[in-house]
């Protein structure tokens, strides 16, 4: 018997030997492969990448090209660049593509969820106490600010005539209503919608409020935040800490 014949004789004769060689080929196979996986990954291009002549790069997926610029896709939005700036664009294949656009997809979904959550977070609003009333600084419609007094008994807010001239809001309607302003009086007022009401970081849209039918002598403040704004939320008063917390509704 040769040597090569009792190598084979040896080898049927130990199935230990058998069974390990067979895994050190099966294991040698599953390498090879994931080497070709790698590869394969490595070798994609995952976005299309357009290299500058300054040493910058955008990566993305190529929208447009014309003979003086080209439009890139950058996720949240686009970037048109100058074609004479441009040093070279490299492709990315359909699959690369497919996958920029689902981690877009996710990095949207994440900082939409990021957002809403700090849309309910509450909020924090530093008021100041005047012999135990609280005063805020109220932003009306984008366009004015009001100092108006905290008042959890009133239904609406409540702006003075000069307040709602400023901010241009529509006095038109005939319709009155009666209200009772800070020292007890009950008066006339006009209805009317506020677009935005503002406080800190805190703001509430499409907010009922009622403009004082005339003018009243000035009394240091603009008039009243009553439940119109207040029922957005649930708030709490901190008079100790001279704060006004808000936590939207959801």
């Amino acid at each position: 018997m040769n040597s090569g014949e009792a190598y084979a004789a040896l080898y049927r004769e130990s199935p230990v030997r058998r069974s390990k060689f067979s895994g050190m080929k099966r294991h040698a196979a599953a390498l090879l492969g994931s080497l070709a996986m790698l590869v394969l990954f490595y070798g994609t291009v995952h976005a299309d990448i357009v290299y500058l002549k300054n040493g910058r790069k955008f990566e993305g997926i190529v929208k447009s090209e014309t003979d003086k610029a080209v439009e890139i896709e950058v996720g949240f939005g686009t970037v048109k660049l100058d074609r004479g700036d441009i040093q070279s664009i490299e492709r990315a294949d359909e699959n690369g593509i497919d996958r920029l656009k689902e981690k877009w997809g996710r990095q949207t979904e994440a900082r939409l969820k990021a957002e809403k959550e700090r849309q309910y977070a509450p909020k924090e609003i530093s008021v100041f106490d005047e012999n135990g009333h609280l005063f805020l600084v109220t932003r009306i419609n984008g366009k004015i600010d009001a100092t108006l007094l905290l008042d959890t008994g009133a239904s609406t807010i409540l702006l003075s005539r000069q307040k709602a001239d400023a901010a241009n809001l529509d006095l038109e309607s005939p319709k009155r209503v009666e209200v009772k302003i800070a020292d007890g009086r009950t008066v006339l007022a006009i209805p009317v919608m506020l677009d935005t009401v503002r406080i800190g970081d805190a703001h509430a849209e499409n907010v009922q409020a009622a403009v004082l039918a005339e003018s009243l002598p000035q009394q240091g403040f603009d008039g009243l935040l009553g439940m119109s704004f207040l029922s957005r939320f649930n708030f709490q008063v901190d008079y100790a800490n001279k704060k006004l917390i808000l936590e939207k509704r959801r």
